[in-house]
């Protein structure tokens, strides 16, 4: 737990007064809870939600032509998604030699980064 420091409401007092308490989380909800300086009777304020943003990667795949299906994963590790492309694209490559197949896949393999907030 925090330290806060600020102002709320006092119902017995009627009035708006700083104070200083400790700032709790209750199902992702965050508080400030104390005691009123003048009366002494217990005071919340509510804080609000915390906003957390995660990095993701997400590795795809791009089709060269029309009505082809595209496949996806989602990783949180950039190491991971790189070597996951990579893979993919080291097994199109072998199965384009293996069918004798010259020139670019029909399909590629590539990772974004992406930023998801969450509250």
């Amino acid at each position: 737990m925090s330290e806060y420091k600020g102002e709320a409401y006092c119902t017995k007092c009627k009035d708006k007064v700083s104070f200083e308490g400790q700032i709790e989380e209750v199902n992702g909800r965050r508080f400030a809870k104390g005691k009123c300086p003048a009366c002494g009777s217990k005071l919340t304020r509510i804080l609000g939600r915390v906003e957390t943003t995660t990095k993701v990667y997400i590795c795809d795949e791009y089709i060269d032509y029309e009505g082809g299906m595209q496949d996806f994963q989602v990783f949180t590790d950039e190491a991971l998604a790189k070597k996951y492309c990579n893979d993919k694209n080291a097994e199109i490559r072998e199965i384009m030699r293996q069918a004798k197949i010259k020139g670019k896949p029909g399909s590629v393999w590539s990772y974004t980064e992406v930023e998801v907030r969450s509250k």
